[in-house]
């Protein structure tokens, strides 16, 4: 937004400027009177809790090896983005570029997350937004871009979201959130369990 608002500087850029904060300072406000910060509370316990910078950073780092091994294409997409806005070199498309990047150097800052992905979800969502906005490649291109989309899917191997598996540590001592639940409250554990009886 302030990408868009620099050109300009008139009072309608500056309206426009504003309302789009409008929620990031409701938020905060908010936040800051009902939880007594203006950040997540995790924020002050996690990044002041005299972890060295090297050490986090290597978490970070391990964390987004844990993503291109579990979901690669969220990645993959996400370096092609920044490869085309910076080879068009499409002022508006880059900004968004450069703001995924900066988000994933954020993410190996702070190293990383207890959910797998999560801190990948905004940085593939500005990516694919910003490639999007691109001009599309001239249709002699589409052949070969379609048979890479689909060569590149059949190659990832990814576990399937409706098998029971418990993998409660990463080899980096990172839990995995989702696979302590998965065995008590999993659907499909659920449909093929057998029911007993209802006793009239």
């Amino acid at each position: 937004m302030l990408y868009a608002f620099w050109p300009r500087r008139n009072l309608r850029a500056a309206i426009a400027l504003l309302t789009g904060f409008a929620p990031l300072v409701l938020w905060i406000g908010f936040s800051l009177v009902y939880y007594g910060f203006p950040f997540p509370n995790t924020a002050y316990f996690k990044l002041g809790g005299g972890i060295p910078a090297a050490e986090l950073a290597q978490h970070g780092l391990f964390y987004l090896y844990d993503s291109l091994s579990n979901d690669p294409l969220a990645l993959i997409t996400i370096t092609a983005s920044a490869f085309l806005i910076g080879r068009r070199r499409q002022s508006r498309s880059g900004a968004l570029g450069l703001g995924a990047i900066l988000y994933l150097l954020y993410v190996i800052k702070i190293g990383g997350d207890f959910y797998s992905g999560r801190f990948i979800s905004l940085p593939l969502f500005t990516a694919v937004i910003a490639a999007a906005a691109l001009q599309a490649p001239a249709l002699r291109y589409w052949p070969a871009i379609l048979l890479s989309i689909v060569a590149v899917g059949a190659a990832i191997k990814t576990r399937s979201s409706t098998m029971v598996w418990v993998w409660l540590k990463w080899k980096w001592g990172t839990p995995r959130r989702r696979s302590a639940p998965c065995t008590g409250s999993s659907i499909w554990r659920e449909i093929r369990s057998t029911v007993p009886p209802i006793p009239r």
